[in-house]
């Protein structure tokens, strides 16, 4: 039976909302003013079963400063470099040492 992939479709994400979506299931995440082009890619690669994020995602011309990576926790930008090495939850856990569980986001 396929699997669902949820994809995150906004008009800005931080880092710290892009790591959060991605912890709880998200599959990819891109801007509302993505070209169809993109759109198709993302969604292909979701239903692929691999992870897929826009480039642009976080760059929001208006709100450069806003969106900068100094505002997530040192763990925090921890967990994100290993989100964006293609690690899975369990593997984030287990590079950092810690036990996963449920997110309390769901």
């Amino acid at each position: 039976m396929p699997q669902t992939g949820i994809v995150i479709w906004g008009v800005a994400v931080t880092d710290a909302e892009a790591l959060r979506f991605l912890q709880c299931g998200a599959r990819g995440i891109l801007r509302k003013t993505a070209a169809v082009p993109v759109v198709l890619a993302c969604l292909r690669n979701v239903a692929e079963g691999r992870t897929w994020m826009e480039d642009s995602v976080f760059r929001d011309n208006l709100h450069s400063e806003r969106y900068s990576r100094t505002q997530l926790t040192i763990r925090e930008q921890q967990v994100l470099e290993l989100v964006e090495q293609g690690l899975k939850n369990k593997e984030i856990a287990n590079e950092l040492g810690i036990r996963p569980g449920r997110s309390r986001f769901t």
